[in-house]
């Protein structure tokens, strides 16, 4: 017998042997790759079966437009045009794309929704066969939501964020849009007595009409006429005898009123409005995220809410990034009373929270706001870093921890720029308080040459909008507002406080503070000691010397340009998406 040969055989045997079991792995891992996932149809408080991998997101491509090109339309524009362009520079640097662990590496499923080209019978599991209404998601955990890009989704009620959800946008083009405006479809009738003011009963707005004494149809937030918004709503005072029509004609200038005993909306216009478009902000938050954790909301835009935009409330780790967050409040807390509504709001409790790189514009109340007032809140961990807010009563809220029994610990507001502090009811205003205070000089007194205004928004005084209100925060809270830029203010630029028991807090550092004011004497900061007294500045408070102050007083330019390299360093952060 010939061993030789033998021995050559069976090596050749098991070589051919390895080779066949490695394709039989190889042919059964490409089949389990490609197998096909389980569809589900969502159903309240169900689970979602394991499926396929994530479809990428990420485009890493050059900007769009160049940082000067960005600030330049940040100064000049009032609108959407500066929120689209950056948009364009954040989706081409992969600020839109996925966490990948928190969309379950493959473990969640993913549905694709498309107002424009979907259709519920789809079962929404890829781009091609999208389902058609976001509402059906609304409160479902452990579920991953895509919607088309360029769509505007009208919604009817808030949006219920589930536990580890994920709500970004797919496929090119601008920001998917969460419109909560509704038609206002009334009967108007103009007035006997009084022309042109129109009247029409609300009652038959029966999506929202709940036959109380304090009738949820009537608490709107804000009128949109002809694509316009109109925040003038003038609100009775209580106990007040109030003649709606005799107002509306003397003040002449396209406000509205609402009869909440009665169910009538009053408006002033010179046409018949029954011709116009009128659409309606509804009182309802536009995404809500109440006690839920591990969510993000990426690349969306919010409009026509009339409570919050983005409303948080004992919510742990949460990602809001590169949103569009605009025209948003102006509704009641409680049926009547106070008037509000912030772009985003972390109320009472929150952990692991980082809100970046958004933009928010003409938003009724506060763009960026940590809040707290109740014994039991506990906040940390909360970052909101290089984002943008124009056209808002204050930019940067932050208050409460002096309510909690545990100070707040990491608040951090690093990197953001905030514009243009105004009154949205009266957003050209020259003067910026109402008659009783308003334009005031560092000793407290009045500036006679400023003329008062008429302001709509009810509930809060007029004198306070700001850039900054750090209110009532302990100095061991661990509040950090650095590296950011403060930028124009119909008021003041910055609002401080030491009401709390006597105990300070943590003051700004390294921020920039830009103020443009017609005249020399006019305060930019108003410092509360802790007895309650006031003190107004024209300069930065005892203890901000790491500040920069920048004042341009009537047309002298001195030291804008370095005013306006900081703020175009900051845009080219917030355009990149990343630090």
């Amino acid at each position: 017998m010939d061993y030789k040969r033998e021995k050559v055989f069976l090596t050749r045997k098991k070589i051919i042997m390895f080779f066949l079991i490695l394709c039989c792995v190889l042919w059964g891992c490409s089949m389990e790759q490609t197998s096909k996932p389980q569809s589900w149809i969502p159903v309240q408080g169900e689970t979602p079966i394991i499926s396929e991998e994530p479809e990428s997101n990420e485009t890493l491509n050059a900007p769009v437009y160049s940082s000067e090109e960005l600030t330049n339309k940040l100064l000049q524009d009032s609108g959407r045009d500066f929120a689209d362009m950056l948009w364009e520079n954040q989706k081409a640097g992969g600020g839109d794309s996925y966490d990948q662990a928190q969309l379950g590496k493959g473990k969640l499923l993913i549905y694709y929704v498309s107002s424009s080209e979907g259709d519920d019978a789809n079962d929404g599991l890829s781009s091609e066969t999208p389902k058609k209404s976001l509402e059906q998601f609304s409160g479902i955990s452990n579920i991953n939501i895509l919607l088309k890009c360029g769509d505007t989704f009208h919604m009817t009620e808030s949006f219920i964020v589930g536990d580890s959800v994920t709500l970004a946008s797919y496929g090119e083009g601008s920001r998917p849009v969460l419109s909560y405006y509704q038609p206002l479809k009334v009967q108007w009738n103009e007035s006997v007595s009084y022309e042109n003011v129109w009247c029409a009963d609300l009652k038959e707005i029966s999506l929202l009409y709940d036959d109380t004494a304090q009738r949820s149809n009537c608490n709107i937030g804000h009128l949109l006429i002809e694509g316009e918004c109109n925040w003038k709503r003038k609100v009775k005072n209580e106990g007040e005898n109030f003649r709606y029509e005799e107002y509306l004609s003397e003040a002449a200038d396209g406000s509205w009123a609402v009869d909440w005993e009665n169910s009538v909306i009053y408006l002033y216009a010179e046409s018949d409005p029954g011709k116009m478009e009128i659409c309606y902000a509804l009182p309802v938050h536009g995404l809500q995220m109440n006690n839920i954790g591990s969510s993000q909301i990426l690349g969306l835009e919010i409009t026509g809410a009339g409570f919050h935009g983005i409303s948080l409330c004992n919510a742990n780790h949460i990602k809001i990034q590169s949103c569009y967050i605009h025209h948003i409040g102006g509704a009641f807390r409680q049926g009547v009373g106070s008037r509000y509504g912030n772009a985003v709001e972390i109320w009472d409790s929150g952990q692991q929270i980082t809100v970046s790189y958004n933009v928010a514009d003409w938003i009724f109340d506060t763009c960026y706001t940590n809040q707290g007032s109740g014994a039991d809140a506990v906040e940390k961990n909360i970052v909101f870093s290089y984002n943008i807010g124009r056209y808002c009563f204050w930019g940067i809220e932050t208050w409460g921890d002096g309510y909690a029994e545990q100070p707040f610990a990491n608040i951090v507001y690093k990197g953001n720029i905030l514009m243009n502090a105004c009154d949205v009811t009266a957003p050209e205003a020259t003067a910026f308080c109402n008659e009783q205070e308003q334009l005031i000089n560092e000793n407290g007194n009045r500036i006679e040459t400023q003329v008062p205004y008429v302001s709509y928004r009810e509930g809060y005084t007029y004198h306070q909008m700001s850039l900054l209100n750090a209110a009532d925060n302990c100095q061991e809270g661990e509040l950090a507002i650095e590296g950011n830029v403060f930028w124009g203010t119909k008021r003041f630029l910055g609002l401080f406080s030491k009401l709390d028991r006597g105990r300070g807090f943590p003051l700004p550092e390294n921020n920039l503070f830009y103020g443009s004011v017609p005249a020399e004497e006019i305060c930019l900061f108003r410092y509360t000691e802790s007895d309650g007294s006031r003190h107004f500045l024209q300069k930065l408070p005892l203890g901000m010397e790491t500040n920069k102050l920048i004042v341009r007083v009537g047309e002298r330019q001195e030291n804008f340009k370095t005013a306006r390299n900081i703020l175009k360093e900051t845009v080219e952060i917030i355009s990149n998406g990343s630090e």
